[in-house]
């Protein structure tokens, strides 16, 4: 009887050890899943909504000790801030970030620099982006990716950036788009973000063929996420390009498409800015 269970005992062993372990906790996957529904909230313009789900995400990190994941929501809740014009809540969670990053490393600190670079691209202060937005090789893939697109966003409305700019770019958005195909935690919104600076790079530049092609590709998985902000955004440099091409009626209809969502979402001012635009569109 004995010999018994000592054969049982061995199969169980055997049994388990041929079982695939966990990467990472169940806990983590949930964190990751607040995390990704709250940056989808935040796409759609339902701010109350994408703060909650940050601050979720924030707890679910904290309960697991992963800092990364507590400052990721972190940032997010600094854009809602931004977004709602709320300074003072956006000045406390800088102030929260940096003192997160003091107690537990500087190696942390990129979060804090991601966080004011949203907002001077809010702010439109392109000279300052382009001063910060500066990688470094211990970075996280994902973050430095955040930081080269705000650079060469900001270096193409100042028309400095360079050619080397873009290839790195490009190179960046293949990664992250392979990152995507094994990695369902990856995150979709900064592929298109990507494919929108290269667009607006060759826009700037004078390669409307290539900025047509990474506008289209961009507008097409925006639309399929439901980024409909990011989209309009799409839709409206699409626009600027049938314009310059003089094909003045399939660049009323972009405009009108990215106008219609500007207004749903509340954006006056993209909204008036398309308004102008259209108008002398009609007086060409």
């Amino acid at each position: 009887m004995r010999h018994s269970w000592i054969g049982l005992l061995a199969l169980l062993i055997l049994g388990c050890s041929g079982l695939k372990q966990p990467v990472q906790p169940q806990a983590r996957l949930d964190a990751d899943s607040f995390l990704r529904y709250a940056q989808q909230l935040e796409a759609a313009r339902d701010y109350p909504a994408a703060k909650q789900g940050y601050q979720t995400a924030q707890q679910q990190y904290r309960s697991i000790a992963d800092l990364p994941g507590q400052l990721a929501a972190q940032c997010g809740i600094a854009r809602i801030a931004v977004a709602e014009n709320d300074l003072t809540a956006w000045q406390q969670t800088i102030d929260e970030m940096e003192r997160f990053t003091t107690l537990h490393g500087q190696n942390l600190d990129y979060y804090v620099l991601l966080a004011r670079i949203d907002k001077l691209m809010q702010d439109k202060d392109y000279a300052a982006v382009s001063r910060l937005a500066v990688t470094k090789p211990e970075y996280p893939f994902e973050e430095a990716l955040q930081l080269q697109i705000s650079k060469l966003q900001a270096d193409s409305y100042l028309n400095q950036a360079t050619p080397a700019q873009a290839k790195t770019m490009q190179l960046s958005a293949q990664q992250q788009l392979n990152r995507l195909k094994k990695r369902q935690s990856a995150n979709s919104g900064l592929l298109s973000s990507a494919w929108y600076a290269l667009a607006y790079y060759y826009f700037q530049t004078g390669n409307s063929e290539l900025a047509k092609s990474y506008a289209e590709k961009a507008a097409d998985r925006d639309y399929r996420y439901g980024d409909l902000g990011a989209y309009a955004h799409c839709l409206w440099l699409l626009a600027q390009l049938a314009a310059d091409r003089k094909d003045a009626t399939l660049a009323a209809s972009y405009y009108d498409r990215a106008l219609g969502i500007f207004e749903s979402q509340g954006d006056s001012l993209s909204a008036r800015r398309i308004n102008t635009e259209l108008e002398t569109l009609k007086g060409e």
